[in-house]
């Protein structure tokens, strides 16, 4: 998981959550926005989490 800013063309600032699988080196999930939030932040976090433990009962 990482938590990082991409200044715009327009010196906006977007903030991006992102979820990477190191093992085959995909994105698993990503979310933006320009005005992050405790909620959201505590929602792309709550569903990485699930997507990780759904990947890891996961036997294929």
């Amino acid at each position: 998981m990482d938590f990082f800013t991409v200044p715009t063309a327009t010196f906006r600032a977007l903030f991006v959550f992102i979820v990477l699988s190191h093992d085959r080196r995909r994105v698993m999930h990503f979310n933006v926005t320009d005005h992050p939030s405790a909620e959201w932040t505590a929602a792309a976090d709550s569903r990485s989490v699930s997507m990780g433990s759904a990947k890891v009962s996961d036997p294929g």
